[in-house]
């Protein structure tokens, strides 16, 4: 679960787009929810270049 700021584009927004945020979260290491938010959670800074207005919120689920 994300947040517009995260794949969306304009001002103060990540504009990871879909294919972003699926590479990022593929970028997983250990598969687990925690390291595949961090990973996501990187690409948004990158590519924001810290300069965010809007919310980038991403939310994993582990499912045993």
């Amino acid at each position: 679960m994300i947040s517009d700021g995260v794949v969306g584009s304009g001002e103060g927004k990540a504009g990871l787009g879909l294919d972003g945020l699926t590479e990022a979260a593929r970028r997983s290491e250990t598969g687990t929810a925690a390291d595949t938010v961090r990973r996501i959670h990187s690409a948004v800074l990158k590519a924001a270049e810290d300069e965010l207005d809007d919310d980038a919120t991403a939310v994993c689920l582990a499912v045993a």
